[in-house]
């Protein structure tokens, strides 16, 4: 019995070796495929917190089908709690110079990134943070769920617009989603806006640079939500301007953090979804366009 133990134990930790050599793998060929990106298609303005996952610290989701909950709903190498996971305790990139304008901070080359990969949409660039990567519309919610931008098998996947939503960024409420890293990358950073109350202060704006321009979001409500809520944060369509009204009250009321932007001053939102512990759960970060260049 005991040599039987034994056997179970060895074939347990041998299997344990095999998941983390896996992991470090995975890891290794995103860090190294994200920062061959960044190299060939952005230039970044001196002293601005560019990079994916560079110095980063660190199963299968839902498929979001039509009438189901959102992709992302955690598995192996997805944090799925809320934990930070960082080594050594930084909770972001440090403050990009004041002096340079926001629409300076980053460049992307679109021309030769769409000629790569004829599916991205746009870039989101978090100012002052290390979340900075293309965005894919393929029409669905699996395609790159586990697959890079250049069609590679990969899994952190790529950060993606729900299939349902204009690939234009012009709808009333358009989902972006990302996988919730333990290293940290796609959309793990997001989880400071949970974690700690001051993070929000120096973390308020994302930009969507898109072929067409630059479009400056600042962030108006962050919480974690039902995925299958079809009231919250992942509605799409609004009978008139009242159901779109109510839709970003519900929002505003449910956030811990707590913006300056008023709801009757937003047009229209960007949903940015990610896993969290629960599957049945996600955390969402909302921001609205307030300049564009």
């Amino acid at each position: 019995m005991w040599r039987l133990i034994a056997i179970g134990g060895a074939a347990l930790m041998l299997v344990s070796l095999v998941m983390i050599v896996i992991t470090l793998v995975q890891k290794s060929k995103t860090e190294a495929l994200y920062a061959r990106t960044l190299e060939a298609y952005t230039i970044s303005a001196p002293g601005s917190a560019q990079g994916a996952g560079e110095g980063a610290k660190g199963g299968s989701g839902n498929a979001g089908k039509e009438g189901g909950s959102p992709p992302l709903a955690g598995g192996s190498g997805e944090a799925g709690g809320t934990s930070s996971g960082a080594e050594d305790g930084e909770t972001g990139g440090e403050e990009a110079p004041p002096e340079i304008p926001w629409e300076e901070l980053l460049e992307v080359d679109f021309e030769k990134l769409c000629a790569a990969s004829p599916d991205v949409c746009g870039w989101i660039y978090f100012e002052n943070e290390k979340i900075s990567y293309p965005v894919l519309w393929s029409g669905d919610n699996e395609t790159y769920l586990r697959r890079s931008y250049d069609g590679q098998e990969l899994k952190s996947g790529s950060i993606f617009v729900d299939g349902r939503c204009s690939s234009d960024f012009s709808g009333r409420n358009t989902i972006v989603y990302g996988h919730n890293m333990h290293d940290l990358s796609m959309f793990g950073r997001l989880r400071y806006y949970l974690q700690d109350a001051s993070y929000y202060e120096t973390h308020p704006y994302f930009q969507i640079l898109t072929p067409d321009g630059k479009c400056r979001y600042e962030i108006f409500a962050c919480y974690v939500a039902d995925a299958s809520d079809n009231k919250g944060p992942y509605v799409r369509d609004f009978a008139d301007e009242k159901a779109f009204r109510s839709f970003l009250e519900e929002n505003v009321r449910r956030s811990v953090v707590r913006a300056d932007l008023k709801a009757d001053e937003i047009e229209r939102v960007v949903t940015l979804s990610t896993c969290v512990n629960d599957a049945g759960s996600r955390l969402v970060v909302m921001g609205a366009p307030v300049e564009e260049r």
